[in-house]
């Protein structure tokens, strides 16, 4: 029967998740309540697509990669916004054409602080919501054609050492209803 998922018991569900990671998708989706710093930099050189990542508190305070992504992504916008107004400030009290400097420092201010994240190793395309004092549990894994669902944490052990359960799964349909499930979870965190 089409759309029955594929599914796989064993200890090595790295080989369908690895998979789907280094895929050509335009966006990964992921709800994993751990995540380790192997597959945080696994994530990392994917740089041609869109990924979301919804986690615990617990993965984003243990790994030091996930928790810089976490938090590039305030402090970006804040630290431009506190560059171009201390800029602005400075050239608005020595009186220096305002409009034409303070545009200049907003993209100088931008470009600085991209420069600097960059150099840190964050990437942009990557955001992370984690789900605060409530323990996620779920384990999904979302591409534009498959998606993996099972018990298997985004962690060097969930995926090549524990033995694990998932399903991978093809059906359209089925895709789209755990999209919008994602969404719903992506919008409420």
């Amino acid at each position: 029967m089409a759309g029955l998922p594929e599914q796989y018991s064993g200890a090595e569900s790295f080989k369908h998740i690895d998979k789907l990671i280094a895929s050509n998708d335009r966006e990964l989706l992921i709800i994993s309540p751990y995540i380790s710093d192997y597959y945080t930099r696994k994530l990392l050189r994917q740089k041609r697509k869109r990924i979301r990542v919804i986690t615990s508190e617990g993965s984003v305070a243990k790994g030091k990669l996930l928790a810089s992504l976490h938090k590039t992504q305030w402090r970006s916008y804040a630290q431009a916004i506190i560059y171009f107004a201390v800029l602005a400030g400075i050239f608005a009290y020595i009186r220096i054409a305002y409009a034409a400097l303070a545009s200049l420092a907003f993209v100088a201010g931008i470009a600085i602080v991209f420069a600097h994240n960059a150099r840190k190793g964050s990437n942009s395309n990557i955001e992370v919501k984690s789900t605060g004092k409530q323990f996620i549990h779920e384990k999904m894994y979302i591409g534009d054609n498959i998606a993996i669902v099972g018990s298997a944490n985004l962690t060097f052990s969930g995926m090549h050492k524990n033995i694990e359960h998932i399903e991978i799964i093809s059906d359209a349909a089925y895709i789209a209803k755990l999209k919008s499930h994602f969404e719903v979870l992506w919008k409420s965190y």
